[in-house]
């Protein structure tokens, strides 16, 4: 009985130190920012995939800004066709309603199903032309994630800036804050795992 009670304890004390580390990596993620105070003009502008056009909207307003006359979007790669040619159309018709030149937007091409085959890709397509700076645009709660995951694997050679497209950002209303503190925690666990196996 006091072998059992002394394992119990032990276990105990595993789960509370993992939940500790888990709330400090939570803490560290949510007060990660952007590197606005970095930002200068690069070759391209990298939209990662997701969000609800928050994303893509800011991608315009740094293009129109003058940061990169060019535009990556990295996007996943659906198995019908049909579905590609949807968001390819929808998300060029949106850029191109702000003003982007048709010759300034390119697309991912490989198979893209998370963040770190979007790494990949973006990469890629950099080393393919030649492109050395490259702004990486993404929601604020996926910053830490990204950064971590693109800083695995992108050469010295490569300068990556990095930037929020304030999808996170809350007001009052409780759902919204209901459905940020669901993302952070989903984020978390994202990111935990990536630590874990990259």
């Amino acid at each position: 009985m006091i072998h059992g009670q002394n394992i119990f304890n032990i276990l105990g004390k595993i789960f509370a130190i993992i939940l500790l580390l888990f709330l400090m990596l939570t803490i560290w993620l949510f007060s990660i920012g952007e590197d606005s105070g970095k930002l200068n003009q690069v070759d391209i502008i990298v939209c990662l995939s997701g969000g609800s056009g928050e994303r893509l909207m800011r991608t315009a307003e740094l293009y129109q800004e003058g940061w990169a006359r060019q535009i990556l979007l990295a996007k996943t790669k659906y198995t019908h066709p049909v579905v590609n040619d949807y968001f390819k159309s929808w998300k060029e018709g949106f850029l191109l309603s702000r003003g982007v030149e048709p010759q300034s937007i390119y697309q991912t091409t490989g198979y893209v199903s998370s963040t770190y085959d979007e790494c990949v890709e973006t990469l890629a397509f950099m080393k393919n032309n030649n492109l050395e700076s490259a702004i990486i645009l993404t929601d604020l709660l996926h910053l830490t994630r990204v950064k971590r995951t693109y800083h695995t694997l992108v050469p010295d050679s490569v300068q990556l800036i990095y930037i929020a497209s304030d999808m996170s950002k809350t007001n009052s209303n409780s759902d919204q804050r209901l459905e940020s503190i669901l993302y952070r925690f989903l984020e978390s666990i994202k990111l935990l795992m990536y630590i874990l196996k990259y």
